[in-house]
C-alpha cells in the first residue's frame, strides 16, 4: 500500500489560484444571502453595519461583514444564530464552554477531511482506532463518519481504557490512529509496561490533533 503518492481529488487539489478564487466566489454570494435571510442574528449584525448581501460578492468584500467574537456567543440565543430551526438539525453538540453547535446532514463526498486523510497517508481499507470522545463534542462522530466515507473501518474507542486500547491494537491489526498526540504517547508507554513492543503493532499512520 502506497501511503505517499497521489491526490484524493486531483482536479480540486491542483487547481490554479484563479480557479480557487472563482470557485470560492461562486459560493460566497449565495452563502451570505442565505445567512442574511435565515439567521436573525447575522441579519441584525449586517444591518447595523449597513451591509447588504449584495455588498459581499468577492473575497475582498469579506471584511465588510461584522465579526461575531466567541465571547459574544455565550449571550446569544441559539435559535437566533441558526439558519434552520434547531429541531431540524441532525445533531447538536455542546463544546466548549458550553457553546452549542448544530450540524445538518453533511454530504461526505464534499467533506474536506477526505483529502486530509489521503494527504496524511490513510487509505481505503485501513482499520482506524478513533480515540476522540463521542460525547457532547463533535470530534468523535465527525471523524467516525468521514473515515467511513473515506473507506476505512472505524473502531469507536473514545478516550481512556488504555489497556483495552492496546489489546484492540494488537488483536485487530489496527493500521490507523485518530486522537490526541498525548494519548497516543500514553498508549505507547503503557504498552511497554505490559510487555508489548509498540513497534510490533500494525499501526502505520496517525492523525493527531487536540
Amino acid at each position: 500500500m502506497n501511503r505517499q503518492e497521489g491526490f484524493y481529488n486531483t482536479e480540486a487539489e491542483t487547481m490554479s489560484a484563479d480557479g480557487i478564487r472563482a470557485l470560492q466566489e461562486s459560493f460566497l454570494g449565495p452563502l451570505v444571502q442565505f445567512c442574511y435571510e435565515k439567521s436573525s442574528h447575522y441579519r441584525a449584525r449586517m444591518d447595523s453595519a449597513g451591509v447588504s448581501p449584495g455588498d459581499v460578492l468577492r473575497l475582498e468584500d469579506l471584511p465588510k461583514i461584522p465579526v461575531t467574537r466567541k465571547h459574544e456567543t455565550q449571550d446569544l440565543k441559539f435559535e437566533g444564530v441558526m439558519t434552520v430551526p434547531y429541531n431540524q438539525a441532525r445533531r447538536i453538540f455542546v463544546s466548549p464552554g458550553p457553546q452549542f453547535y448544530a450540524y445538518g446532514p453533511i454530504p461526505q463526498e464534499a467533506n474536506p477531511l477526505l483529502k486530509v486523510y489521503h494527504a496524511i497517508g490513510f487509505r481505503p481499507g485501513d482499520i482506524v482506532l478513533n480515540t476522540f470522545t463521542y460525547h457532547f463534542t463533535p470530534a468523535g462522530i465527525n471523524f467516525d463518519e468521514s473515515l467511513g466515507a473515506f473507506g476505512c473501518a472505524v473502531i469507536p474507542a473514545g478516550p481512556g481504557q488504555t489497556d483495552l486500547q492496546i489489546e484492540t491494537l494488537s488483536k485487530l491489526a489496527v493500521t490507523g490512529y485518530v486522537g490526541t498526540p498525548s494519548f497516543l504517547s500514553i498508549i505507547a508507554e503503557r504498552a511497554v509496561e505490559l510487555g508489548v513492543d509498540p513497534r510490533s503493532l500494525s499501526l502505520e499512520v496517525a492523525l493527531t490533533t487536540a
